[in-house]
């Protein structure tokens, strides 16, 4: 089954192709390198037999991803009652609808960074 890998304006559809460059003396492609050192860290993984070594279980996952989402909601909401107090100057209750969608999406680009 072919790989598709792109880097800049190179594509290499297979990794032969990398070989049959070289052997027409043609220049690598500048992924060549990186290419490679993940071909042997893939190879190190496999025969480590360290198959979930970056999935441990469902525990753990919602050990982090829980306090975060409450965390980044909390952010979200404070963010949405200080833009009605400083930036909006009419209250919530007298807001429209798309003027209400505008502060929401507003609030949540802010929450981003």
């Amino acid at each position: 089954m072919p790989t598709i890998v792109t880097t800049g304006a190179v594509t290499v559809t297979e990794p032969k192709t990398v070989v049959l460059c070289q052997n027409r003396g043609e220049p690598k492609p500048r992924f060549f390198w990186s290419y490679a050192v993940f071909l042997i860290a893939q190879s190190c993984i496999h025969h480590a037999h360290v198959v979930f070594s970056f999935y441990k279980g469902i525990v753990p996952l919602w050990s982090r991803q829980i306090p975060y989402t409450m965390m980044k909601f909390a952010c979200f909401e404070r963010t949405i009652e200080a833009l009605y107090k400083y930036v909006v100057p009419k209250p919530r209750s007298q807001c429209t609808k798309p003027e209400q969608l505008v502060v929401t999406f507003i609030a949540g680009y802010i929450g981003l960074f």
